[in-house]
């Protein structure tokens, strides 16, 4: 990923899955995420529940949190892709789904 960003103007990473967004302890989604606010969500955040070769959502979370510390003005979202028009949404910055990370 730092390649890729190094090399391109991206402003917004979107990760699709089978969840609505990264869900806290009472399954509800946390709707933004900021490097500072990592530490208190942590005991949350577990692995995949099925086969998942990226490491499950604490292994993402900590990936783009690392990104948008590196890249302040990106933008990450990680929302639910068997949601109807979600990825269109999103692309089209009208979507308030999932869950956000952002620099500080």
């Amino acid at each position: 990923c730092s390649r890729l960003m190094e090399t391109s103007a991206a402003g917004k990473i979107i990760l699709l899955g089978e969840v609505d967004g990264v869900l806290d302890s009472g399954g509800q989604v946390i709707r933004e995420i900021r490097p500072s606010g990592l530490a208190g969500i942590k005991g949350m955040l577990g692995g995949s529940g099925g086969t998942d070769v990226t490491g499950g959502m604490a292994q993402k979370v900590a990936e783009m949190v690392a990104l948008v510390k590196r890249y302040p003005d990106l933008e990450i979202v990680i929302a639910n892709g068997g949601r109807p028009n979600a990825l269109v949404e999103l692309v089209g910055g009208q979507g308030a789904i999932g869950t956000r990370i952002r620099s500080g």
